[in-house]
């Protein structure tokens, strides 16, 4: 491993993990930047180089270290900042010089796995932007391992804002606002500014009282420390200043993605449970899960697992796949409107209407045509465009946009099936209690009829596979761990 250039060592002992990994789209997505995810085997956390406090959450679950021009976001744990300080017990201080391995502070590790979907520490490069790191594989590390280097050569400009101080005459300030969030502004919703900030060639800022932060810049937003009630301006320069910042306020007044998930956390692909996933089915045992439909039910578990489709890339009859194309859009887009003609609520139908909207929606199926005059396979197509889709949605950083990915992967599989001719429906035994890791819209129709109570692995309390679940009435929880999918069919199972 090439260690050239600034060392970053192990803040704390356990196993090293991909950030891909790290069980929040907002750290695994790299909205804020690369970096690693420990799964934590030791309650204390050290510094790990040496440098500056540079700021601790008024929360105690994060803290900013920085050293020349280098900042590192260490997050102990994901949605921790609903635990309030409770768990943390900190050593240091804003602004105080730290040496490497000094003790920073000390987090309860069961106490987090209980109350939060996870206690994994995740390490963040904020500055230098855009960085490639060189890291460490995947292995068990001791405080003070090495664990990745941040390349000497790497730049560390922001983007060009090049006649922002000067533009006085482009200067826009917007309406003062006032910070919704029960938690305030932490890395999620920082994040969710930064993305818009960023759209801006010139600088924007946000201003509390007397204090200013660049807009663009996670950490720097962090740092101001913003409540719940705080009033806050967003200042802007440059072309094309009022657009953005209205835009930042806006998503400020409508809660940054968090309006709707203020108690109930979003996606959660990893609990305490992915640590200790061979349960002993043998005997009694006691999971933790989040809540998402209320109640209580005694049934025998039936493990829901959608079947994975196989096809060939290439075909030698353009119009005879053209044909299958429309064949397949004709029935899927006839089944979906009677499916939205039924649906027995508003929220349903709303959802199940927004399906109907991609089977409509032409751009995805001008690739799905150009990718089969190219010799491609309808179903390799229509894989490819979806794809390219989800993609589209991912670079929005937007978590809530993100989730509807599932949209457009649930309308991809009925389309599939229509041109296989096979159908989602299983033989899944009255009152099962259902185990999956995920599910879709679609799959919710498929098991309501039959389903006592459901427990997702990971799952999520805002996805519209949620919301139609909701509505049935099933007793269901979500971020149960992988461990979930090792029971046996027709073990008892008390939700």
């Amino acid at each position: 491993m090439d260690r050239d250039g600034f060392a970053v060592f192990s803040p704390v002992k356990g196993m090293l993990a991909p950030i891909e990994q790290a069980p929040d789209p907002v750290f695994a997505e790299k909205y804020m930047g690369d970096g690693v995810a420990i799964i934590p085997e030791d309650d204390n956390l050290y510094a790990p180089f040496s440098g500056i406090i540079k700021n601790i959450n008024q929360n105690l679950h994060a803290v900013i270290m920085e050293t020349d021009g280098i900042e590192i976001l260490i997050h102990v744990g994901v949605d921790t900042v609903n635990l309030k300080g409770k768990g943390f017990k900190v050593f240091k201080k804003n602004g105080e010089k730290v040496e490497k391995g000094d003790k920073i502070l000390e987090f309860d590790r069961e106490f987090i796995s209980k109350n939060a979907p996870s206690n994994m520490v995740i390490m963040v490069l904020v500055s230098p932007e855009a960085a490639t790191l060189s890291k460490e594989n995947s292995k068990r590390v001791n405080c003070g391992d090495y664990i990745f280097s941040v390349p000497a050569n790497q730049n560390n400009k922001r983007k060009s804002e090049s006649g922002a101080e000067n533009a006085q005459d482009d200067k826009y300030i917007s309406a003062e606002a006032e910070i919704y969030n029960q938690h305030g502004i932490h890395a999620r919703p920082a994040a969710v500014i930064a993305s818009i900030a960023n759209k801006a060639s010139s600088k924007v800022l946000i201003v509390k009282g007397k204090e200013e932060a660049n807009a663009k810049n996670v950490i720097e937003i962090m740092g101001l420390n913003l409540a719940k009630g705080d009033k806050i301006k967003i200042v802007g320069y440059g072309s094309g200043a009022k657009n953005i910042t209205e835009e930042i306020l806006s998503e400020i007044k409508s809660g940054l993605n968090e309006k709707a998930s203020v108690s109930s956390p979003p996606k959660v692909e990893g609990s305490a449970q992915d640590t200790t996933i061979n349960l002993d089915m043998t005997k009694e045992q006691e999971l933790s899960a989040r809540p998402l439909v209320k109640g209580k039910v005694l049934g025998k578990t039936y493990l829901y697992v959608r079947e994975e489709f196989t096809f060939e890339e290439n075909s030698a009859n353009k119009n005879k796949e053209k044909q299958i194309l429309n064949a397949a859009l004709e029935k899927t887009r006839t089944d979906m409107e009677n499916i939205v003609n039924a649906a027995k609520n508003s929220s349903e139908k709303h959802i199940l209407a927004a399906h109907l909207a991609i089977l409509k929606d032409s751009s995805i199926f001008e690739v799905v045509n150009e990718l089969i005059d190219e010799g491609k396979t309808t179903l390799f197509a229509l894989n490819k465009a979806v794809e390219n889709s989800a993609c589209v949605l991912k670079r929005t950083n937007n978590p809530l946009l993100i989730e509807r990915i599932n949209d457009l992967m649930d309308v991809k599989r009925r389309l599939i099936e229509a041109v296989i001719g096979q159908d989602s429906i299983k033989d899944i035994p009255q009152n099962s209690i259902i185990l999956a890791k995920d599910l879709l819209p679609s799959d919710i129709k498929v098991i309501e009829a039959r389903a006592g109570g459901v427990i997702l692995a990971e799952g999520s309390a805002t996805s519209h596979s949620a919301i139609m679940l909701k509505n049935t009435g099933i007793p269901a929880v979500f971020g149960a761990g992988g461990g979930i999918l090792k029971v046996k069919n027709g073990t008892d199972v008390l939700i």
